[in-house]
């Protein structure tokens, strides 16, 4: 639950034990208003733990690997790094398979473009060869005016998505994976050939 609706809940739960016992200061309360305000706060408790759960899992720390320089950088040492960037960072099941592939180099007037594609499947006994596949688009950005001890700049796209990912900064999740092969597999059983 996010912490908007969170604080509003707490709000209206606060509002309601106010309305359901307004009493004198120096009258004792009720045990039945007792146990009610005590199941409240309990239901209080949990929800603002299950809060508390959730910012908790924010504080995932996302895994990186050492990039390559701009001396250093080739469309090989691309390939090595963006495998050992997967394999290290990202937590994904052993079915999943993958390969690298270089796409193109693009020359721009500042910097040159270094564009790969990591194709995952999930192959098995019936069906070594997989009929749909999600591909990770990876762009290295290897600038002709930095210093050539910089690091290269490192961005990838999930196929059928927008989010531009950085190296470091998102967590990757598998459920992106196969939710694309999800989504290619509904789209095929739609088309009547």
């Amino acid at each position: 639950m996010p912490s908007e609706s969170m604080k509003e809940y707490a709000f209206e739960l606060i509002e309601r034990i106010v309305t359901q016992i307004t009493f004198d200061e120096n009258e004792k309360i009720h045990k039945s208003e007792q146990f009610l305000l005590d199941e409240q706060a309990k239901e209080l408790d949990q929800k603002i733990s299950e809060v508390i759960f959730v910012e908790n899992e924010d504080e995932y720390e996302v895994k990186n690997i050492k990039w390559p320089t701009i001396a250093e950088f080739s469309t090989q040492l691309g390939e090595e790094k963006i495998d050992e960037f997967m394999r290290k960072t990202w937590e994904f099941g052993e079915c999943w398979l993958y390969c690298i592939d270089f796409i193109e180099k693009i020359e721009k007037e500042f910097t040159t473009l270094y564009n790969f594609k990591a194709c995952w499947s999930m192959p098995t006994r019936r069906k070594p060869i997989p009929r749909f596949t999600a591909s990770v688009y990876f762009t290295f950005d290897v600038s002709k005016i930095k210093p050539k001890d910089s690091e290269v700049k490192v961005f990838y796209v999930f196929e059928t998505q927008k989010l531009v990912h950085k190296p470091g900064i998102s967590r990757f999740r598998q459920q992106w994976l196969t939710e694309i092969i999800d989504l290619k597999e509904a789209l095929i059983k739609d088309c009547k050939f």
